[in-house]
């Protein structure tokens, strides 16, 4: 049993030690010029959540910002895991298409943003599914008073 105990404790500080040189890797936004915008998306790449998503991120890159366009499928931990790596890579605003009812599961993610300082906007999936230039245009005008 201490054997046992004794292995979860290694794997454990392992697995700790790689996300820490992990998150240590990434690249940070050091100049205005080059913000970090993360943006996580529900749904796979196709479709007008990816379309709303693309037209989003070239808006962005536009401005001049840097952009990391991730989609999560409809699993709210992979969603978690982004938004937790774009807080690591100190990302100056993460927009969030959230999974269906994973709004109570992200709260630690959420809770890391806020303690970072970073904003987190949240795009309606109705609309966005709907109308998805039309509500690019709408989070990238938010995006922007935060940037």
């Amino acid at each position: 049993m201490k054997r046992d105990r004794r292995k979860y404790i290694i794997s454990a500080a392992a697995v700790l030690a790689v996300l820490l040189l992990l998150s240590g890797c990434a690249a940070s936004p050091t100049s205005e010029y080059n913000r970090l915008v993360g943006i996580t998306v529900k749904g796979v790449s196709s479709g007008s959540l990816y379309d709303m998503g693309t037209i989003l991120s070239e808006k962005l890159k536009e401005d001049g910002c840097a952009v990391e366009l991730q989609f999560c499928g409809d699993t709210w931990s992979t969603q978690a895991v982004q938004m937790r790596s774009l807080v690591a890579n100190r990302a100056s605003c993460i927009a969030a298409v959230l999974v269906d009812g994973s709004k109570e599961d992200l709260s630690g993610s959420f809770s890391a943003a806020k303690a970072a300082g970073i904003p987190v906007v949240i795009i309606d999936s109705e609309k966005a599914l709907s109308d998805p230039a039309g509500t690019a245009e709408e989070a990238y005008q938010e995006i922007k008073e935060y940037l």
